[in-house]
């Protein structure tokens, strides 16, 4: 394998509060099932994913 592609769905902190990622459903919508071009791959990483409390 030589790439993977993955979202954070949910995070759960040390104190317990949850955080659960906005774009989610989205990104699963577009990726889910499908080829996904080696180009566009090779340009996914790295990527930033913003979490807020």
């Amino acid at each position: 394998m030589a790439y993977a592609l993955f979202c954070v769905k949910q995070v759960t902190f040390q104190d317990g509060t949850v955080w659960d990622n906005p774009g989610y459903n989205e990104w699963i919508e577009t990726y889910k099932g499908k080829a996904a071009d080696i180009s566009t791959l090779q340009n996914y990483y790295p990527y930033v994913h913003p979490v807020s409390r």
